[in-house]
Order: C-alpha cells, then sequence, then structure tokens
C-alpha cells in the first residue's frame, strides 16, 4: 500500500471498502459529478496505474471477481425490491491523462447498475441524428447526475437527497451498500 495514493488509502479502509480476495477491493464510488447510490468501484488493494501492472494473482482473480460481483448486485437490489436489467463494467483509465507530478495513479473498475426504475426518466430521448430513441445506455447512465435536471433521478438513488434526508452521513448508505453487494456475492458470511 502506497500512503501517499488516496486510491490505495480508500481501498484498504475497512470503514469505506471490502477486501475481497486475490488483493481486491470494492467501494462506493464517489463523485459529485456523476454517480448515485450503488454505482461501485472495484480496485485493487495496492496501487496499480493500470492493468498491465497486476501481479498474477490480481489477473487471476480479476474475473472470477466480476462475475460474483456482477450476480451479486442483481440480486442485492432485487432483494430491496428495485430490480436492475444490466449493469455495466467500464475500465476508463483517465486519470493518467491528468496526472499532475508525481502522484500516484491507481486504476478502478466502475461498476454501474442500470436500474429498472431509470427507464421512465431517460425514455425517448433523442440522439445526435434527431432520432428518437426509448434505449437507456451507459453513457447516459454516467452522465445522470451531471443533467439531472434533464433526467429525473429516483429519490432512493439520488446521492444528494439522500445526503439532506438521512440521519447517517452518506459515507455509511455508500458502505451498507457495498457490504450488501459483498455479501450477496458471497464474499462476506
Amino acid at each position: 500500500m502506497n500512503s501517499e495514493c488516496w486510491g490505495c488509502r480508500k481501498a484498504n479502509d475497512n470503514r469505506r471498502s471490502v477486501l475481497l480476495g486475490s488483493g481486491w477491493s470494492l467501494g462506493h464510488y464517489e463523485s459529485d459529478r456523476e454517480s448515485f447510490l450503488g454505482w461501485l468501484a472495484l480496485q485493487p488493494a495496492a496501487c496499480r496505474p493500470t492493468m498491465g501492472h497486476l501481479t498474477e494473482e490480481e489477473a487471476a482473480g480479476l474475473g472470477p471477481i466480476l462475475t460474483k460481483l456482477e450476480k451479486g448486485i442483481y440480486d442485492y437490489w432485487l432483494s430491496r425490491e428495485y430490480p436492475v436489467e444490466r449493469v455495466y463494467v467500464m475500465y476508463l483509465n483517465e486519470g493518467l491523462l491528468e496526472k499532475k507530478g508525481d502522484e500516484p495513479q491507481h486504476f478502478h473498475f466502475h461498476l454501474v447498475p442500470r436500474f429498472k426504475a431509470l427507464a421512465s426518466s431517460m425514455s425517448n430521448k433523442t440522439d445526435v441524428l434527431g432520432v428518437k430513441d426509448s434505449n437507456i445506455d451507459a453513457y447516459l447512465i454516467g452522465k445522470l447526475r451531471l443533467n439531472s435536471s434533464k433526467y429525473h433521478l429516483p429519490e432512493v438513488l439520488d446521492r444528494m437527497s439522500c445526503n439532506l434526508q438521512n440521519s447517517h452521513p452518506l459515507t455509511y448508505t455508500e458502505f451498507e451498500i457495498v457490504k450488501g453487494v459483498a455479501s450477496a456475492a458471497g464474499f462476506l458470511r
């Protein structure tokens, strides 16, 4: 663990993340510009700037961990009567483009559930050619927070609403989701 790296500190903070084994950690994705409750981040517990820097154990564990987490996301949210239609797994690594000086890089995967409840707030959008489209895609999901006036985010997923209405800090609610998904995926007993 690199104490200078924010990703390492979060991945190894047992109040914010769950260690899954094989060198991987699950936490809630935190961004004020993009994300909603349930948007998770899977990252190596140790500082890794890219997938090419993974150890053999980390690389070998990645596929099985992603498979279990995808199922865990579906099961967790279904048990709360908030079904997910699809789980997007994204590896963007844009941080390398924004790197400043010796700032350590720590890559992560975004695990983004597409909730059935989002369909009504995102249907009938117009694409760049002016064609009406009732499909939801990963790009629109990622931009929900930025376009909150255009797309209504259900209250149960809205980080801002949760923060204002909940007696617990937002990080508590986020960590409860992380633990719930990790448990549904079979990582916690």
